[in-house]
């Protein structure tokens, strides 16, 4: 049986369960009014990273799906899981708690998968008893925590590709093949070499030549020739020394044109023969392809059309985003030098990556965690002071939180991100903020800087676009809501491409960019600033 969470969420949730947090029965809820005056207690927990990772502003959402799924799978109505809790050493409350409700309640308010969000944004937010949200915390922190920072990943090096394409070649190294390499479709590569994930998705694998090909073969235009005859598709060689440029890329070029009408009859009766040509993996990639081009523009195969046409040069060694766009400089550098086209050049080039993006090796961690913002009603909220008595940067922001993103209505340009207490305010249809007591309109609205009282923006113009909605719904309903949009690799990787193309450019450059302004409305910020100034860290324990 399968627990999928750190031991002490359960050890919180069965602390719960035995302080009269919940209500099990008619008598032990009589038992819990005495001992803690409450029976079951609605909470609040918002799932939000303090850094956006690889230096950048913004990371992308991934692994909801997975969350949702691992979070409908639990069998806690299955006596042998109950039995399992049991021998794990589970407390008798937690495991009976779990038994009688048999799922876990919960509302889970969020965006899209593929949406991009930022530092600090309450991205997903879970409400419901607390046991349950301690159990799903870790659920959804696993989930959420690497997916995203892996799809991230993946993604700028798909931007830095554009638009060329990029393939997975991650299977062999990373830990975790088909996750890894899931992200890499999601995110917008358009193959992947993992034949394993195929159980689970359609897509088309690829793969090429390596060296042992032509060392069983003994001589190099023999293997070669050999390998052609056989896969007529997949006429690929590789080069990664200079002795192999020299020598085996030649004997490629000479097999190649001895049997280009082989290769021309399987385009014309199959219909599978895409492309052809060097894949570089070691060594100086830049100088490589240049050599190669010139070798073939002197070769006569050069002057056969459908092979100048096809003609493409796989690339991968160690390759991340800042890697591909030196390689792409070199090139063109390099090309002019030569007399060259470097554009006619780099347009060829399909780049593959697998170590760097399949353990997201410039960054393997990210920090994104989840915090509780409201307890039976009332806001809470994490201090963490300096010595100063300043708010660090682990002081929570409390309440029950969504986000909205602010544009001007007339340019559509993104101002600003605001954080805003969802049983204080709504988003309405009109774009504008509300206040849910009165039904008053914010025509105009101030957005504050979570920590410096100084640094604000009054709005007076503007449309906001909530960014999350309740997508699940087991406390009050039967699970998936009308919401969710039952995502596929296709919707994912359009909605990556989509929301980080309409960013603004100076957000999502590699190279100094700026972050998006993220805010409090003026009532959260004001009660945030109570809280610490008061040290309390429940709203009802304020002192007016």
């Amino acid at each position: 049986m399968a627990f999928p969470w750190d031991r002490y969420f359960p050890e919180m949730a069965d602390a719960d369960v035995m302080d009269g947090r919940v209500a099990l029965n008619a008598a032990e809820a009589a038992e819990a009014e005495v001992a803690a005056g409450n029976e079951d207690v609605i909470v609040t927990k918002s799932y939000f990273i303090r850094n956006a990772p690889f230096g950048g502003t913004y990371c992308i959402l991934a692994g909801l799906t997975k969350a949702l799924r691992d979070l409908m799978d639990l069998p806690l109505d299955d006596p042998e899981y109950y039995e399992a809790m049991k021998l794990a050493g589970y407390g008798k409350p937690l495991r009976r708690y779990l038994r009688k409700h048999g799922r876990l309640r919960v509302q889970v308010y969020a965006p899209p998968e593929g949406t991009a969000f930022f530092p600090k944004e309450p991205i997903v937010t879970l409400r419901g008893p607390v046991p349950d949200l301690r159990l799903l915390e870790g659920i959804f922190i696993q989930d959420l925590n690497f997916d995203s920072l892996n799809v991230t990943d993946w993604h700028r090096a798909v931007m830095a590709a554009a638009p060329q394409s990029l393939n997975d070649q991650s299977w062999r190294r990373s830990q975790a093949p088909l996750r890894t390499s899931l992200n890499a479709l999601l995110a917008g590569c358009i193959a992947s070499s993992n034949e394993e994930l195929r159980r689970h998705f359609q897509f088309d694998p690829m793969g090429t030549q390596g060296h042992e090909w032509p060392m069983s073969c003994g001589l190099v235009f023999d293997g070669h020739h050999k390998w052609i005859t056989h896969k007529p598709h997949r006429v690929f060689n590789l080069v990664d020394t200079d002795q192999v440029l020299k020598v085996d890329y030649p004997a490629f070029l000479d097999a190649v044109y001895q049997n280009r009408e082989h290769i021309m009859n399987r385009l014309r009766d199959q219909k599978d023969v895409w492309a052809w040509g060097p894949r570089n993996d070691s060594g100086d990639l830049a100088f490589y392809i240049l050599e190669e081009w010139k070798l073939f523009l002197q070769h006569p195969l050069s002057k056969e059309e459908w092979f100048y046409e096809h003609l493409v040069f796989p690339l991968a060694n160690n390759l991340d985003e800042y890697k591909i766009l030196e390689i792409k400089q070199q090139i063109r550098d390099g090309a002019a030098r030569m007399g060259l086209d470097g554009e006619e050049i780099v347009r060829r080039i399909r780049w593959g990556i697998g170590t760097n993006k399949g353990v997201s090796q410039n960054q393997p961690a990210l920090d994104g965690v989840m915090k509780l913002g409201m307890y039976g009603g009332y806001a809470t909220v994490k201090l963490a002071l300096g010595t100063d008595g300043a708010a660090g940067p682990k002081t929570s922001i409390p309440g029950f939180l969504r986000s909205a993103r602010l544009y001007d209505p007339d340019t559509g340009d993104l101002l600003n991100l605001l954080i805003y207490r969802a049983d204080v305010h709504e988003v309405r249809e009109d774009g504008l903020l509300y206040l849910i007591s009165t039904g008053e309109a914010l025509t105009s609205l101030r957005a504050c800087h979570p920590d410096n009282e100084q640094a604000y923006m009054d709005l007076r113009h503007y449309r906001a676009v909530p960014q999350q909605a309740l997508i699940y719904d087991s406390l009050n309903g039967d699970g998936l809501t009308d919401a969710w949009d039952n995502p596929t690799i296709d919707s994912v990787s359009e909605r990556i491409r989509l929301e980080v193309s309409g960013l603004p450019w100076w957000t999502t450059r590699f190279a100094s960019p700026t972050p998006i302004k993220v805010s409090l409305t003026a009532e959260l910020f004001d009660l945030r600033k109570r809280m610490i100034a008061q040290g309390v860290l429940r709203e009802d324990l304020l002192v007016a």
